[in-house]
């Protein structure tokens, strides 16, 4: 087999593939000394890469480590890595949030790498956290809300204000305690066992790389029927798939419309009876694409609605089923409209998770990492089914 193949003696394939990238490097610098010369170039590369990834925190990961079992703090490491070990310089990199995964002890050499990393080229980077800020030459603030009602630009002394809240304390008794094994692929746990207490707020935090998400995505699922993981990956969907079609508030709507109106509900989807026959109901057309991004043009028969235009012209309280899906969350919660107690639920559920400015209408790929957990979250929270909610570092976006 080709993994038992040595390289030289002492060394075979598979071993140095499987090892750790703190370990492989210590491993490759003594195979150096052993190899043929020819080989040194493509082994110094190799090297060059290892070192990159230790440097940014990731000398615990192995080759072997799939991309999809990485945290999104692993990551944007490994993309980080990638940037250190290139030749390009005078580069704007963007970086969202570089600190959001790690645990405190990290921070300081995510702080040493951008340090670095901005001696050749400029960074602009989205961040919360006070030590990146000291840091930066510039500083934008962004407020006062989300949706339409944020983006401007405001004041840093602003800024602070709309940080301060309080909670009022409470404590959580848990009940029950039940027990689970740890074991992973990834992560070796010794046979140590996690308790879980129902009723109450269990805190799962240390160093990247420990295994959070590995108990939390992989082991919880396997002892608990009534448990459901929240991640903040992207809601599943296609190119027609909005908050309010996601969450069935559209439905909900018509439904609503299809009574008061007395005709088929059909006829209130871009996708039904209603669609506009000009571009199957998207409200667009791809006209080009400029630097790898598609071109757009607006439907000239329905005006970019996606809906027959007679369709239109049906009215509930003066707004049509287009007009109601331009409006935030919190919008409709004040329009009093008459809908369904199931789709008023989900959206007070929406409001109370901050998500009360999001517009219906809001295509589901556009959303950040925390707006795809909320929903998921009000999701879970609608159904009522789940006993267990593991959620995956909801605060962090």
């Amino acid at each position: 087999m080709t993994s038992a193949v040595e390289l030289c003696q002492g060394f075979t394939v598979g071993a140095l593939y499987t090892e750790d990238l703190d370990t492989l490097e210590k491993d490759l610098l003594k195979l150096k000394k052993e190899i043929d010369k020819s080989l040194k170039p493509a082994l110094d590369t190799v090297l060059t890469f290892i070192s990159a990834c230790r440097k940014v925190g990731l000398g615990y990961l192995g080759l072997t480590r799939s991309i999809s079992s990485l945290s999104s703090g692993e990551l944007q490491r490994l993309r980080i890595a990638q940037l250190l070990i290139g030749k390009m310089h005078d580069l704007l990199i963007i970086l969202d949030e570089p600190t959001a995964s790690l645990y405190p002890a990290e921070v300081d050499f995510t702080i040493d790498i951008i340090d670095e990393m901005r001696k050749k080229n400029t960074l602009l980077v989205v961040e919360h956290n006070e030590r990146i800020l000291e840091l930066s030459d510039h500083q934008i603030y962004l407020g006062h809300d989300g949706g339409k009602n944020g983006g401007y630009l405001i004041s840093r002394e602003e800024f602070l204000k709309s940080q301060q809240c309080s909670l009022q304390y409470q404590f959580f008794k848990g009940i029950s305690s039940e027990k689970c094994m740890l074991d992973s692929d990834y992560v070796d746990y010794a046979g140590a066992e996690l308790a879980i207490p129902r009723a109450s707020i269990l805190g799962i935090c240390g160093m990247s790389g420990c295994g959070k998400t590995t108990i939390l995505r992989d082991i919880l699922p396997k002892y608990y029927d009534d448990y459901l993981y929240v991640s903040q990956k992207p809601l599943k969907g296609n190119s027609f798939t909005t908050v309010a079609t996601y969450t069935g508030i559209l439905e909900e709507i018509r439904k609503y419309f299809a009574k008061v109106l007395g005709k088929d509900k059909g006829y209130f989807s871009q996708r039904g009876k209603g669609t506009c026959d000009k571009y199957g109901g998207s409200g667009v057309i791809e006209i080009g694409s400029f630097y790898e991004e598609k071109l757009f043009d607006t439907c000239d028969k329905c005006n970019g609605t996606g809906y027959l235009q007679e369709v239109l012209g049906w009215t509930v309280d003066g707004i049509n089923i287009y007009d109601i899906q331009q409006m935030t969350v919190d919008e409709l919660i004040s329009s009093n409209m008459s809908i369904s107690s199931k789709a008023k639920k989900m959206l007070a559920l929406l409001s109370d998770l901050g998500l009360g400015y999001l517009k219906l209408s809001q295509k589901v790929k556009t959303l950040s990492g925390g707006e795809n957990q909320r929903i998921k979250l009000a999701e879970a929270l609608s159904e009522n089914k789940y006993a267990i909610l593991g959620l995956d570092e909801p605060a962090k976006a």
